[in-house]
């Protein structure tokens, strides 16, 4: 799109490879991996908005899964690492910059189901309430350099994320404890979904800075 202005102009990512996987290490205890190395590159003629460079981001998590028949709780602790190799940081204070953070989470949830009859028809209905507790501290990251963030699309599922941003330029503090809860109704005839109603509300107990 030509008529872009230079500094709204996307990256190329050159290349971008990513690595993710889990492990059970001791019962059910698992640990997460993830893992990102991106180059990214853009041709502007302004030397101040062409920041480029590589970026590494670590995601190692530790989480212990306990899923029955009526429910789930999954605590989760994660280390965000950071690292960047970069050019053109005339406006950054350092060429090669980095992050380290660490988070702890909580999900939980609960399943109920009962059998209705509308008309000739048999309905299994569920009910799923839901709550998940989030902490990841603030951290000034304005010395990094910002290739990829973007806020999520609000909604339901947005409320249950460790964190609150795409990318991995910049990891969101938060604070937060979101309540939710999901009603299906499926045919029990053939399992499919005919109607899921939702509803969630988030509570912060600290302003989000980044």
């Amino acid at each position: 799109d030509p008529t872009l202005a230079e500094h709204n102009k996307p990256y190329r990512r050159l290349p971008q490879l990513a690595l993710t996987g889990e492990h059970t290490l001791y019962g059910p205890l698992e640990s997460i991996w993830l893992s990102d190395f991106t180059r990214f590159e853009r041709q502007t003629s302004s030397s101040i908005e062409n920041i480029t460079g590589d970026r590494l981001h670590l995601a190692p998590a530790l989480t212990l899964p306990i899923k029955k028949a009526w429910g789930f709780v999954e605590p989760r602790m994660r280390l965000y690492q950071t690292q960047y190799s970069l050019s053109g940081v005339e406006t950054l204070p350092s060429r090669e910059p980095s992050r380290t953070l660490v988070g702890a989470s909580l999900d939980s949830g609960l399943y109920f189901q009962r059998e209705l009859n509308i008309g000739h028809q048999s309905i299994q209905q569920t009910l799923e309430p839901r709550i998940f507790y989030n902490h990841i501290p603030y951290k000034d990251q304005s010395d990094l350099p910002d290739f990829d963030t973007g806020e999520l699309t609000f909604g339901y599922e947005s409320l249950f994320r460790e964190n609150r941003l795409t990318g991995y330029d910049r990891i969101g503090d938060e604070n937060k404890l979101a309540l939710g809860v999901t009603s299906r109704f499926l045919n029990q005839d053939n399992g499919r979904e005919l109607l899921r109603l939702r509803a969630a509300q988030a509570y912060y107990f600290s302003d989000r800075k980044v």
